[in-house]
């Protein structure tokens, strides 16, 4: 996750990465799965795009991730290609 987002922010975006709570829960060491969904949704939220990280697949949050972005018309892309993509056209 942390080396797909370091793509998305070397093509200028701003990234947020889910599991970068991780590291908060294990210092306050009492995180449910919940107290990180609920924070990243606030952050998802507030989002431009969300961009799946490959093997996306095989996390429990993403697919009501997707949802949520989708009910806030945020567009969701599925490889880092046509997250280039969009970014080329966004003023056209």
């Amino acid at each position: 996750m942390v080396q797909f987002g370091e793509k998305v922010r070397a093509l200028g975006c701003c990234v947020a990465i889910p599991c970068n709570d991780f590291i908060h829960g294990l210092v306050i060491g009492n995180h449910e799965y919940n107290d990180y969904f609920d924070n990243n949704l606030e952050i998802l939220k507030r989002c431009d795009a969300v961009a799946l990280v490959p093997g996306w697949e095989d996390s429990i949050g993403v697919e009501k991730e997707i949802k949520i972005a989708n009910e806030l018309d945020i567009p969701v892309f599925a490889d880092i290609g046509t997250v280039r993509f969009y970014l080329v056209n966004l003023h056209d």
